[in-house]
């Protein structure tokens, strides 16, 4: 294999590892949002609960 090969094969493998790295960041945010999103619903609901038992 020529060094040209080696280098385009370097560079595939970066830009790949770029963009696996960008969607598991994006993957970590949306779950981390949904996650919120859940606890502030269940947040709510106890709430919503506890106003009605008084």
């Amino acid at each position: 294999m020529t060094s040209a090969g080696i280098y385009k094969m370097i560079e595939l493998i970066i830009l790949f590892g770029a963009v696996v790295g960008f969607c598991v960041w994006q993957l970590r945010s949306v779950t981390k949002l949904q996650r919120e999103q859940s606890e502030d619903q269940q947040q709510q609901s106890d709430e919503s609960a506890r106003h009605l038992e008084r």
